[in-house]
């Protein structure tokens, strides 16, 4: 009887699920910020939120336009109360969709691919007159195969979204003008 316990949980124990890691997207918290010249520093999303498939925002531990938003307040401080001079930095599109691939070869495994799709607006403005627009638009993608466990899910959309994170920081930050730094 002891035996069938013994291996009745050995059993129990291999079909379990794998614990999950923890999701950790890099918003720059970490690093010292950036101080701009401004009196106010406005962050919004003009993001739609859709709620099936082809999009998967609802299934991410943290959604694209939640990690753009995040960066953008880590990064950037407002530093002159009295500048007559305000920035903004919005959020255009941050979605993630996935498409099954089924592969010609029955040998072959189907792939589920992922696409980040991003864009970003920085925006310095004196009395709702523009006075410099900075943009960075851009795209991930990744196939793994449809039957790999979420562990492995997480881990290709923690990778997207920290390519996202840094790409957008490496196309901002060097092009602000000293003017507003």
């Amino acid at each position: 009887m002891k035996r069938y316990t013994i291996g009745l949980g050995l059993f129990l124990s291999a079909c379990t699920a794998q614990p999950l890691e923890t999701f950790n997207v890099d918003t720059y918290a970490n690093q010292n910020p950036i101080y701009l010249n401004v009196s106010l520093l406005d962050t919004k999303s003009d993001v739609l939120t859709y709620n099936r498939l082809p999009h998967i925002e609802k299934d991410l531990p943290i959604t694209p336009n939640d990690v753009l938003l995040d960066w953008a307040h880590n990064r950037f401080r407002a530093t002159n109360k009295y500048s007559l001079i305000s920035a903004e930095f919005t959020v255009l599109k941050a979605y993630m969709t996935q498409t099954d691939t089924p592969t010609p070869k029955w040998y072959i495994l189907d792939n589920t691919t992922y696409r980040l799709d991003y864009d970003v607006m920085l925006q310095f403005k004196q009395n709702e007159k523009i006075l410099y627009t900075q943009t960075a638009t851009g795209w991930e993608e990744y196939a793994i195969p449809q039957k790999s466990p979420l562990t492995s899910k997480e881990k290709v959309w923690e990778k997207m979204m920290n390519n996202m994170v840094q790409k957008i920081n490496n196309k901002i930050v060097p092009e602000i003008p000293n003017k507003f730094k």
